[in-house]
């Protein structure tokens, strides 16, 4: 079949003829007036300056949108997805682990002393320890011997009082 399409509305409306044309449906008078089937054709007309505007208009807004998002990537120099597993990789930090402590699991309901606390997005500054004899400190409290401290900025979940508004052209780990 050349056009299926055509072939099953072709069959339908014999089917529906046919149901029609049974004597059950018909009227107990018998005259035979002339009959004329005729089907509807769908045309298309259309105005050539219209659709060159509503092309236009649409190829502009993409233009945008695309110069929108390559100007957005230039400037963070990276792309990102938003995934779950890379909302949570980015939004960890051991203050977030400390205030949630006990409630790691998924506890519901929240005791109400985490419910109260406030978090805020933004700038999280730490202080780390790198070298040999990492998490070894002194008894001053200080780092210990073989010890660097180093500042890591992260861009993450915090509380109100540690977090501070994220710098545009920032670096973050």
């Amino acid at each position: 079949m050349d056009n299926f399409g055509h072939a099953i509305e072709n069959k339908f409306t014999q089917l529906v003829l046919a149901i029609m044309s049974s004597p059950k449906y018909n009227p107990t008078i018998n005259i035979s007036p002339p009959c004329a089937l005729s089907r509807p054709i769908q045309q298309w007309e259309y105005q050539p300056f219209w659709l060159a505007i509503s092309y236009g208009v649409g190829a502009a807004v993409a233009l945008v949108v695309v110069a929108a998002g390559s100007h957005a990537l230039r400037t963070a120099c990276y792309g990102v997805d938003t995934s779950f597993s890379t909302m949570v990789a980015i939004t960890r930090n051991p203050q977030l682990d400390g205030m949630m402590e006990g409630c790691s699991l998924g506890r519901a309901p929240l005791p109400p002393g985490v419910l109260a606390k406030r978090v805020k997005f933004g700038d999280i500054t730490e202080l780390t320890a790198t070298g040999r004899d990492r998490g070894y400190t002194s008894k001053s409290g200080g780092p210990g011997p073989n010890i660097d401290v180093g500042v890591v900025r992260r861009a993450g979940f915090g509380s109100e009082m540690t977090v501070r508004p994220i710098v545009v052209g920032g670096r973050y780990h």
